[in-house]
């Protein structure tokens, strides 16, 4: 008797603006709007009931007070947010199909308002309007669904929502398949129950923050690529909604090219080492013997190894070793000038060695000046310049 007089209560505060005992009511009432009016609390039960709705849904006002708004709802609504909790101002729209006892199941649009009242709970004010075929507010309510239902039906995705507490209140998409379970799994169930807190450790700090967020997780032996959108604000977060796509190919196709690209860089790390062959012979003296063709990239490429090698060991004497040398074009003859010119700036002497009779012949018709620069006929030769300049010193000191 108490919750009835307390519905009652509300239902007249309601209907009437701020009509409180002691005051007068306001000329105007639900009953004289053109259409039918629901009040549901923030536990979507229902407190107020206008003589349309009595008239639409077939239930009188005794009937409908204290009962769950289900009782008008159709089954098929499988995603359903008539609380109002983040409602403003009157235009708040939501399509839902809903059940008549004398026409069935139809489809309404329904138009909230948040209102509260001196002596009523506060609530959602409800303005239903039933939409007749053809009308375009259902045309596009039907649009939506069918590119929903077919995006669902078709992508490897999972569209869900879960509640303020994490239970799962949608739960749908082709993605499912994939995880080996139906449609509507993982519906009344507990997100945080059902998965472990890596995966779920985003979509606490959605709950906490408010702010949208983009992540990546492995659950149920795939990997998934999500979306997870709050619905209210930060400390007040009712709900999140999600998309989540199996990623599970690309990740695996990603993790292959890179392995792919690190033994492509190992080899071409083993290829460089082979074509720059920098061999320490003595204390701080090192020796590169070159072979083949020195074109312009080899001899790039020759210097800036020798001249890190030379900085890390600390070397004083480098030989440069052309007896297997065919060919040495003018720029790559300049190249080699400007290598020992360089070494020269870190205080390590360049001597050259087996210059071939073909190479020192292209080198003289070239008109390329070597006077500044140590040549010897053998490396045995220069090796020994090297020992014994670096001897010197040290025989001096003594």
């Amino acid at each position: 008797m108490e919750a009835r007089g307390e519905r009652a209560r509300g239902r007249r505060a309601l209907t009437n603006g701020t009509k409180t005992r002691g005051t007068k009511a306001p000329p105007w009432s639900w009953d004289n709007l053109p259409l039918p009016v629901v009040a549901l609390d923030e536990k979507l039960v229902i407190v107020a009931w206008s003589s349309g709705a009595e008239r639409l849904f077939g239930h009188a006002e005794k009937d409908a007070l204290g009962k769950h708004v289900d009782f008008v709802l159709d089954e098929g609504n499988e995603r359903l947010e008539l609380s109002g909790e983040d409602t403003e101002s009157a235009g708040w729209r939501r399509i839902v199909r809903c059940t008549t006892r004398a026409q069935g199941s139809i489809t309404c649009e329904w138009l909230g308002h948040r209102k509260g009242a001196a002596g009523a709970p506060s609530a959602t004010v409800w303005f239903i309007r039933p939409l007749e075929e053809g009308d375009a507010a259902l045309r596009l309510h039907d649009r939506v669904e069918r590119l929903l239902d077919t995006v669902l039906g078709n992508m490897p995705v999972i569209l869900w929502e879960v509640d303020h507490s994490g239970t799962f209140t949608f739960h749908d998409g082709r993605g499912l398949a994939r995880m080996g379970v139906g449609r509507h799994h993982l519906l009344g169930k507990n997100i945080f129950e059902v998965y472990p807190d890596d995966v779920t450790r985003d979509i606490r700090n959605v709950m906490r923050t408010g702010e949208q967020s983009h992540s990546f997780a492995e659950a149920d032996g795939r990997t998934w690529e999500s979306w997870s959108v709050p619905t209210g604000e930060a400390g007040s977060v009712r709900s999140v909604i999600g998309l989540s796509i199996d990623v599970t190919e690309q990740k695996r196709s990603e993790a292959e090219l890179r392995a792919r690209i690190d033994l492509i860089e190992r080899q071409r790390h083993v290829i460089r080492e082979l074509s720059v062959p920098i061999i320490q012979v003595w204390d701080r003296v090192l020796a590169l013997p070159l072979t083949g063709v020195f074109d312009s990239g080899r001899a790039a490429e020759v210097m800036e190894e020798l001249l890190e090698r030379v900085c890390a060991t600390q070397s004083r004497m480098v030989i440069l070793d052309l007896t297997g040398v065919d060919v040495l074009d003018t720029a790559t003859a300049n190249r080699l000038i400007s290598l020992v010119r360089a070494l020269g700036l870190l205080g390590c002497t360049g001597i050259v060695t087996g210059i071939r009779p073909g190479v020192a012949q292209t080198i003289v018709d070239l008109g390329v000046e070597l006077e500044q620069i140590r040549t010897f006929a053998l490396l045995r030769d220069g090796l020994r310049f090297a020992m014994r300049s670096l001897e010197a010193p040290r025989t001096t000191e003594r």
